[in-house]
């Protein structure tokens, strides 16, 4: 479970017992501490050192994620769209931080050049592509702001969350995250198929979660079983082997890795 933006529990302690309650009420689950890059950018490394070690304690974060938003930012009413120095934080708080480092989009997905950026100077623990196709920041920031129009014009901006898989797995080897308009447990085997390590997704479990505990327990049933009817039909006995199931794609994503010049095999794990 990722939680939101700890920027404003740092900033406004007051605020800090919306994030405790997720360790509180989920002792076992995975949870991930979440900071905003263009935050963690201008901050010194004695401050930047503190940011993380609050953000860790707060939920006792079995890992840390530093979130990329630029087109966030820039529809943000309040937003900072500054990433200058991003690389040097990141490498820095992958120094200190003693939990795993993701990085992660916010839907609008990342780009073959970042992933080699990060995996080059920075070398996370995991990426999460947050591709186009689920929620989408940039309408929910200009409907705050009041720039639906401009929101119009940059409403498709972005890499769908298959291609943005392909696009990090090309030139990244670490642990890749599929979210974005993940929808089924099809929608999850599929992206293990393509290059992704796991996936995740919000949406759907709001939904159920907003109608109760039975709700959400209900759809997380059916998920899995969506997800093991699929590994079933490729006949996969392990999610191993479901990522080395024969894959076809359709003409808009092979027009998209040609033009990209990505070659198929370097989107597969064990190709």
């Amino acid at each position: 479970m990722y939680v939101g933006s700890q920027r404003i529990a740092i900033v406004k302690p007051e605020t800090a017992r919306s994030f405790r309650v997720v360790a509180e009420n989920a002792p076992t689950a995975l949870k991930i501490a979440n900071l905003g890059a263009p935050q963690v950018s201008r901050l010194g490394e004695k401050v930047l050192s503190d940011w993380v070690s609050q953000a860790i304690d707060m939920i006792n974060a079995d890992a840390l994620a530093i979130h990329l938003n630029p087109a966030q930012e820039v529809f943000q009413p309040e937003g900072e769209p500054w990433f200058r120095g991003v690389l040097d934080k990141l490498r820095f708080i992958k120094k200190i931080a003693n939990r795993p480092l993701i990085v992660k989009e916010v839907g609008n997905g990342i780009s073959m050049e970042v992933a080699k950026l990060l995996a080059t100077k920075v070398s996370p623990d995991a990426i999460d592509v947050a591709g186009t196709g689920g929620t989408s920041f940039i309408r929910i920031e200009s409907i705050r702001a009041g720039t639906t129009d401009e929101a119009n014009v940059y409403s498709g901006w972005g890499i769908p969350t298959a291609l943005s898989i392909c696009e990090v797995r090309s030139v990244y080897n670490g642990v890749v995250i599929a979210s974005g308009g993940i929808r089924s447990g099809l929608d999850g085997a599929k992206a293990i198929a393509i290059g992704a390590n796991a996936f995740s997704m919000s949406r759907p479990l709001l939904l159920a979660a907003l109608k109760g505990y039975d709700e959400t327990r209900k759809f997380i049933g059916k998920l899995l079983r969506e997800f093991k009817i699929a590994m079933f039909l490729t006949g996969s006995r392990n999610v191993d082997e479901l990522s080395k199931a024969p894959v076809v794609f359709g003409p808009t994503i092979i027009s998209w890795l040609s033009q990209r010049n990505i070659p198929c095999k370097h989107i597969r794990r064990f190709a």
